[in-house]
């Protein structure tokens, strides 16, 4: 055989045995880290799962001692729970009260807190609603109910209209019929919140659905009536007449006839006018004649269309006498209904 042949052939078996040594210590290190590498996930597992399990039961132990706390706390500090807290925490607070301490609306700790709670009114009204701080002050003193009637009808003259605003609230909430008169009176005295005034408003219906025949909203009228003479902010001076509307003191018909004869007088107000004063003069159709006969076009044609929303005839911008013919023939049926009333 040639020896360059053997030489070659020698060479050839040289590095394939070579090729294959490494192939197999390759293998066998690529074994060993596969290895290492699933011990080291394995480890890192159990040493999470340790941890894990360390934490839930650190975590149960929490929630022991806090449901602990929460079983053993005085009625003050659950009160306070559920006037910082929502949701479940609101729930959990409210039902450790109602099963442990059964009387707690009465109890001189729900006492103590209502000042506290009427406080922060301010601040349940002004704050938004996604604000930590914010407070539920108004379901707690919903919660006690009558309890806090009489510190809630006193913040009907505080100073801050949102605890005027958030009291009005929380009595219309709680319906008690004692609280309607200083409620309505409390509608005389708001000068500055058209916000109030609607809230009052609110809670007068709430309470009672037919609160302007009441003899305190016969009371404020004059009141009312002086009010409309605001016209510093039209909202305000809308609600005034809106009030005026829900009596429906027949006393109020001239005072809103005076307001749309107004000059300069914008849409919207006069919109608040014509329809209270239609409202109200729904039973006796003898002032909205003379109302009727307004020189401004567009002020006739708004009432005209009122009235027919009240069940009137509909005789548009006729003249004078339509209406009055029209109201002498069915003078007496409404005039019947109005004694009734």
């Amino acid at each position: 055989m040639n020896p360059l042949m053997d030489i070659i052939i020698g060479i050839v078996f040289f590095c394939i045995g070579c090729f294959s040594g490494y192939l197999i210590a390759y293998s066998k290190k690529k074994g060993e880290n596969r290895a290492l590498t699933e011990d080291i996930a394995r480890l890192t597992d159990e040493k999470q799962k340790a941890i894990m399990s360390r934490y839930e039961i650190r975590l149960e132990e929490q929630k022991k001692l806090h449901n602990f706390i929460f079983e053993n706390s005085s009625i003050a500090y659950l009160i306070d729970q559920m006037a910082i807290n929502w949701g479940k925490e609101f729930k959990k607070a409210k039902g450790i009260l109602d099963r442990n301490y059964p009387h707690w609306r009465n109890s001189d700790d729900a006492r103590n807190a209502i000042p506290r709670l009427i406080a922060w009114l301010k601040e349940e009204v002004e704050t938004p609603i996604d604000v930590d701080a914010y407070k539920k002050s108004t379901l707690v003193l919903v919660e006690i109910g009558k309890l806090a009637l009489d510190p809630l009808i006193a913040a009907l003259k505080d100073e801050h209209w949102a605890v005027r605003f958030g009291a009005a609230n929380v009595l219309g909430m709680i319906k008690d019929p004692r609280s309607l008169e200083p409620l309505i009176y409390a509608l005389a005295r708001e000068t500055e919140s058209s916000g109030v005034m609607i809230k009052i408003c609110e809670a007068l219906t709430n309470i009672d659905s037919d609160w302007g025949n009441n003899k305190a909203a016969r009371i404020i009228v004059p009141d009312l009536i002086s009010a409309i003479n605001d016209e510093a902010n039209w909202r305000f001076r809308g609600e005034v007449m809106n009030t005026l509307g829900e009596i429906g003191d027949p006393r109020a018909i001239e005072p809103l006839i005076a307001v749309i004869k107004e000059e300069n007088l914008d849409d919207i107000e006069r919109g608040f006018a014509v329809s209270n004063l239609v409202k109200i003069a729904k039973l006796d159709v003898q002032p909205l004649i003379t109302a009727l006969m307004h020189e401004d076009e567009h002020i006739r044609d708004v009432l005209a269309e009122e009235v027919k929303e009240y069940g009137y005839q509909d005789f548009g911008r006729n003249p004078k006498e339509w209406w009055q013919e029209w109201w002498e023939k069915n003078k007496e049926r409404k005039e019947n209904t109005r004694n009734d009333r």
